[in-house]
């Protein structure tokens, strides 16, 4: 018998959500339901929020989340982290709903050759690093790596994003400097969805609300840090 648990408030998660709504209104607003919804139960939170219209589709951390997501919801599901590039796990995913982020030029010609022996087309999401040191093509070789992607005939470019080091932070200098780098990059290609807001970025800095918004631990009542809270 298992010594802990956590109880959810269906109407409280609901309400969450709906206030994220109010403060990025022209965003498309996709929950972060990524390490089994922050712990919370990866079904039971896309249950209770697919029926709300305004969430566009669910964020995951991996291919082994996307796989248990879509079977939840004919909403789209994103990969956001690194996965491995594992032909038997991808074939699942190939005629799903399912984008996968790319960050090298291995892994999108291994995806392109892949699209092509199953004849068929893996949507995208191409991220680039603007200082955080963690997976994303460099923002020196971004626009050339978006280039590439997009002439390859497998490949089905949906979004280009990157992730903030500091958004938690009271400093928003380094936050700033980021989402400049990230906007003149991506800011070039209008007909392709950018994201960089997570819910703290999306609470202190409203500029960063662009095309989506990545609803993370705001979503289940924490505040992303306490400096988040006094500009909330």
């Amino acid at each position: 018998m298992s010594l802990t648990w956590i109880e959810i408030d269906k109407k409280n998660l609901e309400h969450n959500f709906k206030q994220f709504k109010k403060i990025a209104n022209h965003s498309e607003l996709w929950p972060v339901v990524k390490s089994n919804a922050y712990g919370h139960g990866l079904s039971e939170v896309i249950k209770i929020l697919d029926k709300d219209k305004n969430a566009s589709g669910f964020m995951v951390v991996n291919l082994e989340e996307a796989l248990q997501a879509v079977k939840l919801t004919k909403k789209p599901i994103m990969v956001l982290s690194y996965f491995a590039m594992d032909e038997d796990m991808l074939k699942k995913l190939a005629h799903k709903k399912i984008s996968l982020p790319v960050y090298d030029l291995d892994m999108v010609d291994y995806l392109e050759h892949l699209g092509k022996k199953l004849k068929s087309k893996f949507d995208i999401n191409i991220k680039i690093d603007c200082g955080t040191s963690r997976l994303g093509f460099k923002a020196e070789s971004a626009e050339e790596a978006i280039e590439y992607v997009t002439k390859q005939k497998h490949l089905r470019l949906h979004s280009i994003f990157t992730h903030y080091a500091e958004s938690e932070a009271e400093d928003k200098s380094f936050t700033r400097e980021q989402f400049n780098i990230f906007n003149e990059i991506a800011g070039k290609y209008f007909d392709i969805k950018m994201h960089s807001a997570c819910s703290a970025s999306a609470i202190s800095m409203p500029e960063t609300q662009q095309d989506i918004v990545r609803v993370g631990i705001g979503l289940y009542g924490l505040w992303p840090s306490q400096a988040t809270r006094q500009r909330g």
